[in-house]
């Protein structure tokens, strides 16, 4: 199985110093909704990464299984 992750920094959220802690915030959220989706034929094709305001920063999806 693998997990890819994209994630967009370039916005308000990870402005001025705060990618430090909203990166790892974003992959967490991210792995956990995974998770959440525990066999292959409940889990959706990605999920939509979502940063502290809102806002769609990326995907994440399994590949494979």
């Amino acid at each position: 199985m693998k997990v890819e992750l994209s994630i967009d920094v370039d916005n308000d959220a990870f402005a001025d110093g705060k990618a430090l802690t909203e990166l790892p915030r974003v992959t967490r959220e991210a792995l956990k909704r995974l998770a959440y989706y525990s066999d292959e034929y409940t889990r959706p094709a990605e999920i939509c990464v979502l940063d502290v305001n809102g806002n769609s920063v990326g995907t994440a999806e399994v590949v494979g299984s």
